[in-house]
C-alpha cells in the first residue's frame, strides 16, 4: 500500500501529465492552422532530401548554400518530411510535441528543486506563458532551446543536490544541444549552475572545481562538434556556409549570429526591428509586453525573496543553489534581449521557464507562511500584481473586456483572505487566498495565450489578439521574386507557396535543361522557396538568405556558366537582384555579398539572353546557355 506521501506525488504527477497532454492538444489542433515558416522549412525540406544537406543545413536541395544557423532546429522537421513526407503536420507536429513535452520538464526540474505543488504549478505557469503558445505552432528554433535549457536545469538540479558528475556532465550536454539550436544563446545558462554547484554542491571546492572543468570541457566540444567538422570538410565537399563573408562556421556563429548581435562585430551582423528599441525597457514595450512581461515582476520579487530567505541556510541548502541557477538564468537573459541590437519577440520564449520556476517556487513558499498566519504581508504584493496585470491589459483596447472585473475581483478575494487568515488562521481563508492568487495570475496569460492559436505570424510568431508589424524570414514568392522582410511572401501556412510564382515554376518543369547541374539560379533564399515546395532540386540560391553571401563570386558564376553547370538565371521581376541584392535588410550590410550581387547583374545582363515568354509571368529569367 502506497504511503500518504506516495500517493500526493502520484497525484501531482498525474496533474502535470494532465497539463502537458492538455498543451499537446491544444497545440496539435493549432496547427491545422499554424504558419510553416517561410525560410526554415524549405530548409528542412532540402535537408529531408539526404544525410548530406541534413548534416551540412543545406538551405537548397543542390546543396549549394547553407542556412545561416547550425542546422539543430530543422533536423525534426527534416525528419518528420523524410518520414511522413512533405507537409505542414510533419513540420509542425514535432514543434507542438516540443512545447508539451518541455511542460513536463518544467514539472521534474521544479519539483527535484523545491517539491511537487511547486512543480505542477511551474507547468501551468509554462504552458499558459503567452509566446510559448506563439511558438509551439510554428517551426523555429526556441521551441527545442526552451526544451534542452530545460533539461538542463533539470539535471543541474540534480548535480546540485548530490554533487554528481554524471549528472552534471548530462546537464552540460543538454547545454550543448541548445548550442546546436541556438547557438551562444545555448549557454546562457552556465553561469548560473556554474556559479551555483560552485558555491553551494557537495563536497569539497576543489572536487567541484574539477567536476566543473570536466563537465564544461565536454560541453564545449559537443557544442563545438558541428562547427569543427564544418571546418575540417573541404569547401568543395560542402555547402557555402550562409551568413558569412569567408565561408566560415566560425564566423557564422560567433560573428554574425554572436557579437554581430551587440555592433560588436566588425563584419557582417544580425538584427532585426521587431523586438523595439534597446534598452532596460525593453520587455515592456509594446511588441514584447504581451509576450512575457505578465509575471516578469513578479519574478524578480522571488528571486529578492529567495535570497533573503535562504541567507543563513547551510552551504549546500539546493533551495538556494536553485534561486542561483534560475535567478541568473532570467538576469542573463533579460540584460541580452534587452540590450541586443533587435531581436524577433519570440526569441524571449527562453526567459519562459525561469519565470515559470521562480514564480511557482515563490508563491509555493509563500503559502506555507500563509498557513502559519503570517500571509498578510503578502496581501499589498498581490495588490501590486492585480494592478500590474490589469495595466497590461489595458494597454490592448477592447481585448476581452470581461477580464478587468474578473482579475480584479480575484485580487481583491486573494488579498482579503490573506488578510482574515491572519486575523484566524483557518484552511478555508487559506484555500480561497491560494486559488484566487493562482486563479488571478493564470487567467488573462491564459486567455491571452489562447487568442493565439491558429493565428500567429509565420516569420514572427507573437502571441495576443493582434498581429502586426515588419515580417522577417521567409518567403513564398515567385522567382526571384522578394518575398521576405516586411513582405507578403513571408507568411505562409502551407508547402505549396503562392500563386505567384506557379507559371514560373511550370514553364521551369517544362524546359528542364538535361546535362545540366544547376537548372536555375535566384537572386536570395527566399527566390528559391517556391522552387523547393514545388520540387525543382538543381537550384543556386544566390547570395543565400537576404542575397548578402558572397555566393557565387563573379568567377565562380562565370566557372559554372561556361562549364554547363547553369543555365538560367532569374532577377527580381524589375530586372534587378532581388530582395536584399545590397546585402542589407535584417541581416546585415555585406560589402562582399552586395559586390559580388552587383558583378553577377551586370554579367548577366551583358552576356546572357533574356528569355521572352509570356508564359513566364512577371519573373525575369535569362538564358545563359553558350
Amino acid at each position: 500500500m502506497k504511503t500518504n506521501s506516495e500517493q500526493q506525488r502520484f497525484g501531482h504527477r498525474r496533474i502535470a501529465l494532465a497539463i502537458s497532454a492538455v498543451a499537446a492538444i491544444v497545440y496539435v489542433i493549432a496547427c491545422r492552422e499554424g504558419a510553416i515558416h517561410g525560410y526554415y522549412t524549405p530548409a528542412a525540406i532540402s535537408m529531408s532530401k539526404n544525410w548530406h544537406n541534413f548534416f551540412y543545413g543545406a538551405y537548397d536541395p543542390s546543396g549549394f548554400i547553407s542556412v545561416d544557423k547550425i542546422p539543430g532546429s530543422m533536423w525534426p522537421a527534416a525528419l518528420g518530411i523524410k518520414i511522413f513526407g512533405q507537409n505542414t503536420w510533419s513540420v509542425l507536429v514535432p514543434e507542438a510535441l516540443a512545447s508539451a513535452a518541455t511542460v513536463y520538464v518544467m514539472y521534474r526540474a521544479v519539483t527535484e528543486w523545491v517539491g511537487e505543488r511547486a512543480g505542477v504549478l511551474a507547468a501551468a505557469i509554462y504552458a499558459t506563458s503567452p509566446v510559448v503558445a506563439a511558438v509551439a505552432q510554428v517551426n523555429v528554433p526556441d521551441t527545442w532551446l526552451a526544451l534542452y535549457l530545460s533539461l538542463g536545469a533539470l539535471w543541474g538540479t540534480k548535480a546540485l543536490r548530490d554533487g554528481s558528475q554524471k549528472n552534471l556532465i548530462i546537464a552540460g550536454l543538454w547545454f550543448a544541444a541548445g548550442f546546436q539550436v541556438k547557438m551562444l544563446q545555448g549557454w546562457l545558462v552556465w553561469p548560473g549552475l556554474i556559479v551555483a554547484f560552485l558555491f553551494c554542491a557537495p563536497g569539497t571546492m576543489r572536487s567541484r572545481v574539477r567536476k566543473l572543468c570536466v563537465a564544461g570541457m565536454i560541453s564545449l566540444i559537443t557544442s563545438l562538434s558541428w562547427i569543427l567538422l564544418v571546418t575540417l570538410t573541404p569547401s568543395g565537399s560542402r555547402p557555402f556556409v550562409g551568413g558569412s563573408d569567408g565561408n566560415s562556421a566560425w564566423e557564422m556563429v560567433f560573428g554574425y549570429n554572436g557579437l554581430g548581435r551587440f555592433g560588436w562585430w566588425g563584419g557582417r551582423s544580425f538584427s532585426v526591428p521587431m523586438g523595439g528599441s534597446a534598452g532596460i525597457g525593453r520587455m515592456f514595450n509594446s511588441a514584447l509586453y504581451g509576450q512575457i512581461a505578465w509575471l516578469l515582476p513578479l519574478a524578480f520579487v522571488c528571486i529578492a525573496y529567495g535570497a533573503v530567505a535562504t541567507w543563513r541556510r547551510p552551504r549546500t541548502d539546493v533551495e538556494r543553489a536553485g534561486y542561483l541557477l534560475w535567478g541568473m538564468w532570467l538576469v542573463m537573459h533579460f540584460f541580452v534581449f534587452s540590450y541586443a541590437d533587435g531581436i524577433h519577440t519570440f526569441y524571449v520564449v527562453a526567459m519562459a521557464p525561469a519565470i515559470a520556476a521562480l514564480v511557482a517556487a515563490g508563491c509555493v513558499k509563500a503559502f506555507v507562511i500563509v498557513q502559519d498566519g503570517r500571509g498578510s504581508v503578502f496581501a499589498p504584493l498581490v495588490a501590486l500584481q492585480t494592478v500590474w496585470t490589469l495595466i497590461l491589459l489595458h494597454r490592448t483596447s477592447n481585448f476581452q473586456s470581461w477580464l478587468t472585473p474578473v482579475v480584479l475581483l480575484l485580487g481583491l478575494v486573494a488579498a482579503i483572505a490573506l488578510v482574515l487568515n491572519e486575523m484566524q488562521p483557518r484552511a478555508l481563508a487559506q484555500k480561497v487566498a491560494g486559488i484566487a492568487l493562482v486563479a488571478s495570475v493564470l487567467i488573462t496569460p491564459t486567455v491571452w495565450s489562447f487568442s493565439t492559436l491558429g493565428s500567429t505570424s509565420s516569420i514572427n510568431p507573437s502571441a495576443g489578439p493582434a498581429q502586426s508589424g515588419p515580417g522577417g524570414k521567409g518567403g513564398t514568392g515567385g522567382l526571384g521574386a522578394p518575398g521576405g522582410q516586411g513582405g507578403p511572401g513571408g507568411e505562409s501556412s502551407s508547402m505549396t507557396g503562392s500563386s505567384i510564382g506557379k507559371a514560373e515554376v511550370a514553364w521551369l518543369k517544362a524546359h528542364n535543361s538535361a546535362g545540366v547541374t544547376y537548372q536555375v539560379a535566384v537572386p536570395t533564399s527566399n527566390g528559391a522557396t517556391e522552387l523547393i515546395y514545388s520540387g525543382i532540386e538543381s537550384i543556386i540560391p544566390m547570395g543565400g538568405w537576404n542575397g548578402s553571401d558572397p555566393a557565387p563570386t563573379l568567377s565562380e558564376f562565370e566557372h559554372l556558366i561556361v562549364s554547363k553547370q547553369l543555365r538560367y538565371v532569374a532577377l527580381g521581376s524589375d530586372g534587378g537582384q532581388g530582395d536584399g541584392g545590397q546585402g542589407g535588410g535584417a541581416g546585415g550590410a555585406s560589402s562582399g555579398g552586395a559586390s559580388a550581387a552587383t558583378q553577377r547583374t551586370a554579367w548577366i545582363t551583358k552576356n546572357c539572353a533574356l528569355v521572352q515568354d509570356t508564359t513566364l509571368g512577371s519573373a525575369t529569367l535569362y538564358d545563359c546557355a553558350q
